[in-house]
């Protein structure tokens, strides 16, 4: 059975087939070696005085995986500075290898996007940063500007490491 877009009532039969389907399909791509995962905030409206929880996502990392990309994508209508920063939710810098990741936009009227090339790790030279399996990440949207926008969305790219006998 194929996903099938919910476009009217469904029954819990439907649901579980789908639900089926799609976890023999992350198994498939698993074996295949397509193992990259996303994790993806967005927010509604981002105040710089809003609470840490209303503003940011935590995790515990199932698996070891790398750091691939970092992105933010906002839209506003005035200018505003937007921060995006993965930290170790309990303040332990040692499992990120005393790295700052973070990245910062400056953005305009509209909808912008951010991928910028200082967070982006997916070379095959320089800096790796490893997430460990066990502890936990929080990623988290900052605003410097002092106003709300309408939409802040940021998405961390991370790919599962091979292991060695």
């Amino acid at each position: 059975m194929a996903l099938v877009a919910i476009s009217s009532a469904f029954t819990a039969t439907e649901l579980r087939a789908n639900f089926d389907d799609a976890t023999a399909l992350l198994l498939t791509n698993a074996r295949a070696g397509a193992k990259d995962r996303h994790i993806f905030f967005r927010t509604a409206a981002l105040v710089s005085g809003s609470d840490v929880s209303l503003r940011s996502t935590a995790w515990t990392q199932q698996d070891d995986q790398e750091v691939r990309m970092m992105s933010i994508g906002v839209t506003a209508g005035s200018v505003f500075t937007i921060g995006a920063t993965l930290t170790v939710d309990n303040g332990d810098t040692l499992f990120l290898v005393d790295q700052t990741i973070s990245i910062s936009h400056a953005t305009v009227n509209g909808t912008n996007n951010s991928r910028p090339t200082s967070l982006d790790l997916r070379t095959t030279t320089g800096t790796r940063i490893r997430l460990v399996k066990g502890v936990r990440y929080r990623l988290a949207l900052t605003n410097t500007s002092g106003s709300n926008t309408t939409v802040c969305q940021v998405t961390l790219q991370m790919r599962s490491v091979r292991r060695r006998a």
